[in-house]
């Protein structure tokens, strides 16, 4: 579902990455579960000023696909 991954930078803050797009949460998280349960953070992923490359955009949408066709 592409590389995701976090670091804390202080109490209860962490930023978590999908790709190279930055989330801040109170918590470490799987960054692409944030994104696949946030329309507004798919639409600024996806859209058209969107900070991932184009390749990165495709994977997110295959796989924000995916992932609604098997649960």
């Amino acid at each position: 579902m592409g590389s995701s991954v976090s670091l804390q930078t202080g109490d209860n803050s962490y930023l978590n990455f999908y790709q190279n797009a930055d989330i801040q949460a109170n918590q470490a998280v799987n960054a692409f579960d944030l994104i696949a349960a946030s329309p507004e953070l798919q639409n600024q992923l996806l859209g058209k000023n969107s900070i991932l490359s184009d390749q990165s955009q495709s994977r997110l949408l295959n796989a924000l696909v995916n992932e609604e066709i098997y649960t």
